[in-house]
């Protein structure tokens, strides 16, 4: 629920060298690169994954999300906004006030997940609203042609 956090320093940065594809761009750039970031806020200092690239001439930077996640910057952007859209709206039945919008803090790879079918993975992805922090789980599922689709607080 941090909500003072600033960025501060580059610690690294690396050139991508297969183009992935990132959300609000509408094609894969030819130069991307990753960055990690040092974060201030909260009373602490962390870190942060950021794909940097160009888009229309301008840089544009893409974080991602904290932790194991395996779902690339698309995939991620789409299921976190999902996710966001969805535990927001249950925090404001819930009481919290409509301008609070639930935040995705970080993902895990579930590694003790043993209902997996072929090629699938478990995910669980904390988020914060006014009434906590909860764990919900998300079931990514690659289909016969590659396409990956995902399942909110799936067991």
């Amino acid at each position: 629920g941090c909500t003072d956090a600033e960025p501060v320093a580059r610690q690294r940065t690396w050139v991508v060298s297969e183009p992935v594809a990132l959300p609000g761009t509408e094609d894969v750039a030819d130069v991307q690169w990753m960055e990690v970031v040092d974060v201030e806020g909260c009373d602490r200092t962390y870190q942060r994954m950021v794909f940097a690239s160009y888009f229309d001439g301008e840089p544009v930077f893409h974080v991602q999300l904290p932790g194991d996640t395996r779902t690339e910057p698309v995939l991620q952007h789409t299921a976190l906004e999902a996710l966001r859209s969805r535990e927001s709206e249950r925090s404001w039945q819930e009481g919290c006030d409509s301008t609070d919008y639930a935040r995705i803090l970080a993902g895990e790879v579930d590694q003790e997940w043993d209902s997996a079918p072929a090629g699938a993975w478990r995910e669980v992805w904390v988020v914060y609203t006014c009434q906590g922090i909860k764990h919900v789980p998300l079931i990514f599922t690659p289909d016969a042609d590659g396409d990956i689709s995902f399942q909110i607080g799936a067991d």
